[in-house]
Protein backbone atom coordinates (compact mmCIF):
# COMPACT_ATOMS: atom_id res chain seq x y z
CA UNK A 1 0.00 0.00 0.00
CA UNK A 2 2.86 2.37 0.83
CA UNK A 3 4.45 1.67 -2.56
CA UNK A 4 1.19 2.40 -4.36
CA UNK A 5 0.75 5.67 -2.48
CA UNK A 6 4.32 6.71 -3.31
CA UNK A 7 3.68 6.10 -7.02
CA UNK A 8 0.45 8.08 -6.82
CA UNK A 9 2.25 10.92 -5.02
CA UNK A 10 4.95 10.95 -7.73
CA UNK A 11 2.43 11.96 -10.43
CA UNK A 12 0.83 14.82 -8.47
CA UNK A 13 1.52 18.42 -9.38
CA UNK A 14 4.17 20.26 -7.39
CA UNK A 15 1.46 22.45 -5.81
CA UNK A 16 -0.48 19.46 -4.50
CA UNK A 17 2.72 17.82 -3.26
CA UNK A 18 3.56 20.98 -1.30
CA UNK A 19 0.07 21.06 0.27
CA UNK A 20 0.28 17.40 1.31
CA UNK A 21 3.74 17.83 2.79
CA UNK A 22 2.58 20.92 4.69
CA UNK A 23 -0.47 19.05 5.97
CA UNK A 24 1.72 16.18 7.24
CA UNK A 25 3.57 18.67 9.45
CA UNK A 26 0.39 20.20 10.89
CA UNK A 27 -2.07 17.31 11.16
CA UNK A 28 -1.25 14.31 13.34
CA UNK A 29 -3.37 11.21 13.98
CA UNK A 30 -2.33 9.74 17.29
CA UNK A 31 -3.61 6.54 18.94
CA UNK A 32 -2.45 6.05 22.54
CA UNK A 33 -0.25 2.94 22.59
CA UNK A 34 -0.92 0.01 24.89
CA UNK A 35 2.03 -1.80 26.44
CA UNK A 36 0.38 -5.17 25.77
CA UNK A 37 2.15 -7.91 23.83
CA UNK A 38 0.26 -9.53 20.95
CA UNK A 39 2.73 -12.26 19.88
CA UNK A 40 0.15 -14.31 17.98
CA UNK A 41 -1.31 -11.53 15.84
CA UNK A 42 0.33 -12.75 12.63
CA UNK A 43 -0.72 -16.36 13.25
CA UNK A 44 -4.29 -15.23 13.88
CA UNK A 45 -4.29 -13.30 10.61
CA UNK A 46 -2.80 -16.27 8.73
CA UNK A 47 -5.47 -18.57 10.20
CA UNK A 48 -8.19 -16.11 9.18
CA UNK A 49 -6.86 -15.82 5.62
CA UNK A 50 -6.52 -19.59 5.20
CA UNK A 51 -9.68 -20.37 7.21
CA UNK A 52 -7.76 -22.71 9.52
CA UNK A 53 -8.83 -24.03 12.92
CA UNK A 54 -6.46 -23.28 15.80
CA UNK A 55 -6.33 -24.00 19.51
CA UNK A 56 -5.65 -21.06 21.81
CA UNK A 57 -4.99 -20.65 25.49
CA UNK A 58 -7.16 -17.70 26.44
CA UNK A 59 -6.90 -15.73 29.66
CA UNK A 60 -9.97 -13.82 30.85
CA UNK A 61 -11.55 -14.46 34.25
CA UNK A 62 -9.73 -17.80 34.10
CA UNK A 63 -7.28 -19.45 31.72
CA UNK A 64 -8.60 -22.20 29.47
CA UNK A 65 -8.11 -23.75 26.05
CA UNK A 66 -10.48 -23.02 23.21
CA UNK A 67 -10.63 -24.29 19.66
CA UNK A 68 -11.52 -21.44 17.31
CA UNK A 69 -11.66 -20.57 13.63
CA UNK A 70 -10.60 -16.91 13.20
CA UNK A 71 -12.58 -14.84 10.71
CA UNK A 72 -10.63 -11.62 10.90
CA UNK A 73 -9.03 -8.92 13.03
CA UNK A 74 -9.88 -5.36 13.88
CA UNK A 75 -8.44 -2.73 16.18
CA UNK A 76 -10.40 -0.42 18.47
CA UNK A 77 -9.07 2.06 21.04
CA UNK A 78 -5.54 0.75 20.55
CA UNK A 79 -6.42 -2.90 21.21
CA UNK A 80 -6.58 -5.81 18.76
CA UNK A 81 -9.64 -8.06 18.59
CA UNK A 82 -10.18 -11.35 16.77
CA UNK A 83 -13.66 -12.29 15.57
CA UNK A 84 -13.87 -16.09 15.46
CA UNK A 85 -16.14 -19.11 15.68
CA UNK A 86 -15.61 -20.83 19.04
CA UNK A 87 -16.20 -24.58 18.96
CA UNK A 88 -16.45 -24.69 22.76
CA UNK A 89 -19.30 -22.15 22.86
CA UNK A 90 -20.63 -23.37 19.49
CA UNK A 91 -21.11 -19.73 18.52
CA UNK A 92 -19.23 -16.68 17.27
CA UNK A 93 -17.14 -14.82 19.84
CA UNK A 94 -14.74 -11.85 19.99
CA UNK A 95 -11.33 -12.45 21.58
CA UNK A 96 -8.81 -9.86 22.76
CA UNK A 97 -5.59 -10.71 20.94
CA UNK A 98 -3.37 -9.74 23.88
CA UNK A 99 -5.17 -12.28 26.10
CA UNK A 100 -4.17 -15.17 23.86
CA UNK A 101 -1.23 -16.76 25.67
CA UNK A 102 -0.58 -19.67 23.32
CA UNK A 103 -1.70 -20.74 19.84
CA UNK A 104 -1.23 -23.90 17.82
CA UNK A 105 -2.76 -25.08 14.57
CA UNK A 106 -4.98 -28.13 14.65
CA UNK A 107 -3.68 -31.08 12.62
CA UNK A 108 -7.26 -32.25 12.01
CA UNK A 109 -9.12 -29.59 10.03
CA UNK A 110 -12.29 -31.63 9.54
CA UNK A 111 -14.28 -29.29 11.82
CA UNK A 112 -13.48 -26.26 9.70
CA UNK A 113 -16.48 -24.15 8.70
CA UNK A 114 -17.01 -23.05 5.13
CA UNK A 115 -17.45 -19.29 5.35
CA UNK A 116 -18.10 -16.91 2.47
CA UNK A 117 -16.60 -13.44 2.14
CA UNK A 118 -20.06 -12.00 2.81
CA UNK A 119 -20.28 -13.98 6.08
CA UNK A 120 -16.88 -12.69 7.15
CA UNK A 121 -17.66 -9.05 6.36
CA UNK A 122 -21.00 -9.29 8.16
CA UNK A 123 -19.40 -10.68 11.31
CA UNK A 124 -16.45 -8.29 11.45
CA UNK A 125 -18.00 -5.02 10.33
CA UNK A 126 -21.33 -5.07 12.16
CA UNK A 127 -23.04 -6.72 15.10
CA UNK A 128 -25.53 -9.48 14.39
CA UNK A 129 -28.96 -8.12 15.41
CA UNK A 130 -29.92 -11.50 16.85
CA UNK A 131 -27.02 -11.35 19.33
CA UNK A 132 -26.96 -7.61 20.06
CA UNK A 133 -27.88 -6.10 23.42
CA UNK A 134 -29.67 -2.78 23.86
CA UNK A 135 -27.37 -0.31 25.61
CA UNK A 136 -28.98 2.67 27.35
CA UNK A 137 -27.00 4.95 29.65
CA UNK A 138 -27.98 8.29 31.22
CA UNK A 139 -25.10 10.76 31.42
CA UNK A 140 -24.42 13.95 33.34
CA UNK A 141 -22.78 16.80 31.37
CA UNK A 142 -19.39 15.54 32.63
CA UNK A 143 -20.33 12.01 31.59
CA UNK A 144 -21.15 13.29 28.11
CA UNK A 145 -17.76 14.99 27.85
CA UNK A 146 -15.94 11.85 28.94
CA UNK A 147 -17.91 9.57 26.61
CA UNK A 148 -17.12 11.87 23.68
CA UNK A 149 -13.51 10.65 24.00
CA UNK A 150 -14.67 7.20 22.85
CA UNK A 151 -15.34 7.17 19.10
CA UNK A 152 -17.97 4.42 19.21
CA UNK A 153 -19.96 5.85 22.13
CA UNK A 154 -19.76 9.44 20.87
CA UNK A 155 -21.81 8.50 17.81
CA UNK A 156 -24.75 7.37 19.95
CA UNK A 157 -25.12 10.25 22.44
CA UNK A 158 -28.45 12.07 22.41
CA UNK A 159 -27.84 15.51 23.93
CA UNK A 160 -30.24 17.54 26.08
CA UNK A 161 -30.31 21.30 26.47
CA UNK A 162 -28.63 21.24 29.89
CA UNK A 163 -25.60 19.37 28.47
CA UNK A 164 -26.57 15.97 29.83
CA UNK A 165 -27.44 13.13 27.50
CA UNK A 166 -28.35 9.51 26.90
CA UNK A 167 -26.53 6.78 25.02
CA UNK A 168 -28.82 4.52 23.01
CA UNK A 169 -27.19 1.92 20.80
CA UNK A 170 -26.72 -1.81 20.30
CA UNK A 171 -23.64 -3.72 21.34
CA UNK A 172 -22.31 -7.24 21.04
CA UNK A 173 -22.73 -9.35 24.18
CA UNK A 174 -18.97 -9.95 24.05
CA UNK A 175 -18.43 -6.24 24.91
CA UNK A 176 -20.11 -6.67 28.32
CA UNK A 177 -16.86 -6.84 30.37
CA UNK A 178 -15.56 -3.71 28.61
CA UNK A 179 -18.83 -1.82 29.21
CA UNK A 180 -18.84 -2.79 32.91
CA UNK A 181 -15.28 -1.51 33.37
CA UNK A 182 -15.82 1.68 31.35
CA UNK A 183 -19.07 2.86 32.94
CA UNK A 184 -17.99 1.83 36.43
CA UNK A 185 -15.01 4.14 35.93
CA UNK A 186 -17.37 7.05 35.24
CA UNK A 187 -18.83 6.76 38.74
CA UNK A 188 -21.81 9.08 39.34
CA UNK A 189 -21.47 10.57 35.85
CA UNK A 190 -23.19 7.55 34.24
CA UNK A 191 -26.23 5.45 35.07
CA UNK A 192 -26.58 2.26 33.02
CA UNK A 193 -30.26 1.48 32.48
CA UNK A 194 -29.76 -1.58 30.30
CA UNK A 195 -28.76 -4.23 29.48
CA UNK A 196 -29.32 -5.89 32.83
CA UNK A 197 -26.14 -7.94 32.33
CA UNK A 198 -24.03 -4.76 32.49
CA UNK A 199 -26.09 -3.12 35.24
CA UNK A 200 -26.01 -6.28 37.38
CA UNK A 201 -22.26 -6.71 37.07
CA UNK A 202 -21.67 -3.07 38.00
CA UNK A 203 -23.78 -3.60 41.13
CA UNK A 204 -21.72 -6.68 42.02
CA UNK A 205 -18.45 -4.79 41.51
CA UNK A 206 -19.66 -1.96 43.73
CA UNK A 207 -20.56 -4.41 46.49
CA UNK A 208 -17.09 -5.96 46.24
CA UNK A 209 -15.50 -2.51 46.43
CA UNK A 210 -17.60 -1.66 49.48
CA UNK A 211 -16.37 -4.79 51.25
CA UNK A 212 -12.78 -4.12 50.19
CA UNK A 213 -12.73 -0.56 51.48
CA UNK A 214 -14.71 -1.43 54.62
CA UNK A 215 -11.96 -3.93 55.48
CA UNK A 216 -9.34 -1.23 54.83
CA UNK A 217 -11.10 1.12 57.29
CA UNK A 218 -11.15 -1.57 59.95
CA UNK A 219 -7.42 -2.16 59.52
CA UNK A 220 -6.72 1.55 59.83
CA UNK A 221 -8.70 1.79 63.06
CA UNK A 222 -6.83 -1.21 64.50
CA UNK A 223 -3.49 0.40 63.70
Amino acid sequence: MDTALQKFFHYLSSGLKWKIESMRQRLVFWVPPHELAVPFLKKLLDAALEQRVVTITYEAASRRERMIQPLGLYTMNGLWYCQAYCFLAEDYRVFRADRIKDLSEEADQSRRLDTTEEDIQTRILRTDDNEALELEVDLTPEGVRRCHSDLWLSQSIELREDGSGTIRTRMSASYTPWAVHFFLGLGMEANVKRPQAVRGQIQSKLQELLVQYADSNNLSMQE
